[in-house]
């Protein structure tokens, strides 16, 4: 059956068994993935996928941040976001605003969110590293800078 692939929901699927030295043409064809199996171990895959998924993960929540960002009227974003930092300002808000808010934040176990700069303004830095990180998460930053006395 040259050329045939099994098909879930309409897409055509990898099978990997199907690599392996007997069965694929020449015998060599399937011999990186199975070399680097047997030298890695199935442990190293699953981990290399998690991560994968959590990476995808964090990417997805700093865009969902970045819209919740501009959605709110108190702050702008500053930079879009390639992977998972988020840098953005409060209107009207000094130095000395971002360090007091930034300390509350930190103080109070919620985020540790540093304040940074951008072209010569003072602004936020919010990196999300941890992959449980959610919108609403970041909800709770954006909002607390609604009061200056966060």
């Amino acid at each position: 059956m040259r050329g045939h692939r099994p098909v879930v929901a309409g897409a055509p699927v990898r099978v990997f068994s199907a690599r392996c030295p007997a069965t694929t043409r020449s015998g060599t064809r399937g011999l990186p993935f199975w070399f680097s199996l047997a030298a890695h171990g199935t442990d190293a895959y699953r981990d290399a996928v998690e991560r994968t998924l959590a990476t995808a993960r964090t990417l997805a929540t700093a865009r969902a941040g970045a819209e919740l960002i501009r959605a709110a009227e108190h702050v702008d974003l500053l930079v879009e976001p390639e992977l998972s930092v988020l840098v953005f300002e409060r209107h009207g808000w000094g130095q000395a605003d971002y360090d007091r808010w930034s300390r509350a934040l930190l103080d109070a176990q919620q985020a540790f969110v540093t304040p940074t700069g951008h072209r010569g303004r003072p602004c936020a830095r919010l990196a999300i590293v941890n992959p449980a990180t959610t919108p609403d998460d970041i909800r709770l930053v954006v909002d607390s800078m609604r009061d200056p006395a966060a």
